[in-house]
């Protein structure tokens, strides 16, 4: 692992079939807030604020970065096109750094 972020480049995607408007979504699944109390201040939060999982439909020539931490998935593609997606892994380094940090 050791990455800080995620980015996935769409090459090529074709549309959504009919009655499967889940295909080929990248989905982000949040757990920030699951453990957090719910009360009068929280428990109207609107994205991107609030928790919850989010879906992003690639599209040619667009990107969705991430922190590598958060758990994701691209969907089952069920369209009758190819869709074509670059997974990027990325972690910054400082000038002269040999190795990630001891913790």
């Amino acid at each position: 692992m050791l990455a800080s972020w995620c980015a996935i480049y769409c090459v090529a995607a074709p549309p959504a079939p009919p009655g499967r408007a889940d295909s080929g979504v990248l989905r982000l699944y949040e757990s920030r807030l699951g453990g957090m109390f719910a009360d009068a201040t929280t428990w109207a939060l609107r994205p991107p604020f609030a928790g919850g999982h989010h879906l992003w439909r690639p599209r040619p020539g667009s990107m969705a970065l991430f922190p590598a931490h958060l758990a994701h998935e691209v969907a089952l593609n069920r369209s009758g096109g190819d869709l074509v997606l670059v997974r990027v892994r990325i972690r910054f380094a400082n000038p002269g750094q040999q190795e990630a940090p001891p913790w």
